[in-house]
């Protein structure tokens, strides 16, 4: 009687195909990783948005303020603090109630991106704005008051309110939240997506904070506009004050859109 069995050249024939098929499938298995987390970010932008209009229906048609009184620095859309010792927590936060919750609202404001990197940053002890989870507020427009002194020129008359959605001619065009971070010597938390240029002084920028994370190289950053729709674009121009130390080119920081005004986050 004859005895079957695989030869070592049989063998070896299939284990090239399985390494074959591992090799086909790995590439295929992580584009839809980063798909899914893209789409779970894009939900959560959403849900924030929506979050932001039910606050505007119930709190005189104003959007969240993005940090009621700034210079003590104790509260922010997405989270409260006794002491400028200790980082922020959402309980308390002004948006916390229309997300159904600490719990829910802390899984809504946790870019699955971005979460390797508030981690490292808790670990380090130097995740003050952990609870924005990724996710910045255009709180330059949106979460303050501001009075135009001149054609291009506005400044700050009240952050304890958010603006009248009424103001926005374009809500369909005006950005409300942002995947976003910040550059110093390394990549932070921070929970502003800030325009091109600084509305009081509208010949100076700012150090961009809108975070391109998805999508590999070059990378697209996720926005939802006041509407509530949200969508997906690549970064057209950063730029470094060289304040800060860090290269927000090296790490997918800047904007889309046009470079020369803040036509996407202002009035008009």
């Amino acid at each position: 009687m004859r005895r079957s069995g695989f030869t070592l050249v049989e063998l070896l024939v299939v284990v090239a195909i399985v390494a074959l098929l591992i090799g086909v499938l790995l590439p295929a298995l992580g584009q839809a990783r980063e798909a899914g987390m893209m789409t779970v970010s894009m939900s959560n932008l959403r849900q924030l948005q929506l979050a932001n209009s039910a606050h505007a229906l119930e709190r005189d048609d104003r959007y969240v303020a993005g940090a009621p009184r700034f210079r003590e620095n104790l509260e922010r859309w997405h989270g409260t603090r006794a002491s400028l010792s200790v980082p922020f927590e959402p309980e308390g936060a002004p948006l916390t109630s229309f997300l159904e919750g600490d719990a829910v609202s802390g899984v809504l404001r946790a870019c699955p991106r971005f979460v390797p990197i508030a981690e490292s940053l808790r670990e380090a002890g130097i995740g003050f704005e952990a609870s924005a989870g990724g996710y910045g507020y255009n709180n330059a427009y949106a979460g303050t008051v501001r009075e135009r002194v001149g054609p291009v020129i506005s400044v700050v008359r009240d952050d304890t309110r958010g603006e009248r959605t009424a103001r926005f001619a374009q809500p369909s065009r005006t950005i409300g939240f942002a995947t976003s971070a910040f550059v110093t010597d390394r990549l932070i938390e921070y929970s502003f997506v800030e325009p091109p240029l600084i509305p009081q002084s509208p010949w100076a920028r700012y150090d961009p904070s809108m975070h391109f994370r998805f999508g590999g190289s070059g990378g697209k950053a996720l926005a939802v506009w006041l509407d509530g729709h949200a969508s997906a674009h690549a970064r057209d121009f950063t730029y470094r004050s060289g304040l800060y130390g860090g290269d927000p080119d090296t790490f997918q920081v800047g904007w889309f859109g046009d470079d020369e005004d803040n036509t996407l986050y202002d009035y008009d």
